[in-house]
Order: C-alpha cells, then structure tokens, then sequence
C-alpha cells in the first residue's frame, strides 16, 4: 500500500534558516520525538551528511537508511530510503519559500510503501515534531 503526505507549516524564520536546520541532520534526535540516534556513512563535496541511517523510538518502528540530495539547496532537501527493515519506499523532501509576506513556509513531502505491517508506523508515530528555527 503507498501513502503520500504533505505538510506546511509557517515558521518564523527566513527559509535559509529554516534549510539550516534541516540539514543539521546529525542533531535530528535533539528534535525529533521519533529519532534516537544518527549515523552518517557517507558525506558529500561539501561534508554534508548523504546516507545516514536514523534508529527509531519507540520500537517497533524501522530503521531507516535515506540518501540525501543537495542538488536544489537551499530550496529543496530531498531524500531517498535506499532500504528499510519494514517500509519498501520512504523518499521525499523539504521545500522552503518565502510564503506570503513575512510568513516564510517549510513544506514537508514524503511517499511510502509500506512492507509487512504499514500499521506498525502509524500506531507509533508522534503527532507533530517541533523545531526552533529561530534560534
């Protein structure tokens, strides 16, 4: 079964900051609920993290092993899962925009296939990651 999602939310912070702290993906487990730890195995030109696998919390929840891609930075921060314990397809990305005035927007989309239980990823994930962009 393949579900897509895509969420916007206003922050109150210019895009390029907003870009930063995505990309800070060694510090998602300060941020993120889900997160509990981050290994990088490869870096790009610049030293940007590129294959990372992120280890869940709670379990039952699967590793993840995305490949990140820089090519429309600061724009865009696209991903690619390159394999999963339990999701077959896990990609997508950030877009960050102006928005309207004085309101810069952080668009996040992502596709999965789900493998043997998709109900495992639901039951545990949290409602909502919150990020301090402004610091």
């Amino acid at each position: 079964m393949a579900e897509q999602a895509t969420e916007r939310m206003v922050v109150a912070a210019s895009p390029g900051r907003c870009f930063a702290v995505a990309a800070d993906i060694e510090r998602y487990p300060d941020w993120a609920v889900d997160i509990k730890d981050v290994t990088v195995h490869e870096r790009d030109a610049e030293g940007r993290p590129s294959l990372v696998t992120f280890a869940p919390r709670p379990w039952p929840l699967d590793q993840l092993h995305p490949r990140y891609d820089y090519e429309l930075a600061p724009k865009v921060l696209a991903w690619r899962q390159t394999q999963g314990d339990i999701t077959t397809k896990l990609d997508g990305s950030y877009v960050f925009s102006e928005g309207t005035p004085g309101a810069p927007t952080w668009t996040t989309t992502s596709s999965r296939a789900a493998g043997a239980d998709p109900g495992l990823h639901q039951d545990a994930a949290p409602e909502q990651d919150h990020v301090d962009a402004t610091a």
